[in-house]
C-alpha cells in the first residue's frame, strides 16, 4: 500500500521536533544558540505554517488541473454532534472544496494507491470523505440529475468505476519535481 500524505495541519510532535532541529542546524551558529532548546517558539511554528501553506498550495494546484479535465464528486461521513452522517458533494472547482471543508479545525489528505481521502476534525466531530473524479459516463449521469444534492445519486456514482474513478492526485504531484 502507497499512501503519500499531500496535506496535513494536525499537530504532531515529532514533526515539531523535526523542524526545530533543522531550524537549529542552519541558524545556530549566526543566532548564537547552544541548543536545540533555543530555537524560539515563533520561529518552529512559522517554519510548520510557511510548510503547511506550501503544501495547501500545491494541493490546490493539483485539484485545479485535475477540476480543469472533469468534475469530481466528494463523498462520506460528517461528524455531528448526534452522529455520523452521509455527506457529499460535486466538486467543479476549487472554492466548492474549500467551502465545504471551511467549518473543518485541522485536515489531512492522503493519497492511497491512488483514492484520495480527506479526513477533518471540528469541535462536533470528525469528518472523513473520499473525492472520485467523474468519468465521461459519470459526468453525463451528474449534468442529466443538475448535479444534485442527492444521498442516493452521489452513492451510486462513487460506488461505480463506470461513473468514478481515481484522481491519482500524489502521482500528479510528483511528476512535479
Amino acid at each position: 500500500m502507497k499512501q503519500e500524505t499531500l496535506y496535513d495541519d494536525y499537530y504532531d510532535r515529532n514533526r515539531e521536533q523535526d523542524v526545530r532541529q533543522e531550524i537549529f542546524e542552519v541558524n545556530a551558529e549566526d543566532e548564537g544558540w547552544e541548543s536545540v532548546d533555543d530555537v524560539p517558539e515563533s520561529r518552529v511554528t512559522d517554519a510548520i505554517y510557511a510548510e503547511n501553506q506550501w503544501r495547501w498550495d500545491d494541493f490546490k494546484y493539483a485539484l485545479v488541473r485535475l477540476l480543469q479535465s472533469t468534475p469530481c464528486l466528494l463523498f462520506g461521513t460528517a461528524g455531528r454532534w448526534n452522529g455520523n452522517f452521509s455527506a457529499g458533494a460535486f466538486i467543479q472547482d476549487v472554492t466548492d472544496l474549500t467551502r465545504g471543508l471551511s467549518h473543518l479545525d485541522n485536515v489531512r489528505i492522503v493519497d492511497v494507491n491512488g483514492h484520495l481521502y480527506i479526513e477533518g476534525s471540528h469541535h462536533d466531530g470528525n469528518d472523513f470523505y473520499e473525492i472520485k473524479k467523474l468519468t465521461k459516463k459519470g459526468k453525463q449521469v451528474a449534468e442529466h440529475n443538475y448535479y444534485a444534492h442527492d444521498k442516493h445519486l452521489h452513492e451510486i456514482l462513487m460506488k461505480s468505476n463506470i461513473f468514478t474513478g481515481l484522481p491519482h492526485l500524489a502521482k500528479e504531484m510528483r511528476g512535479w519535481v
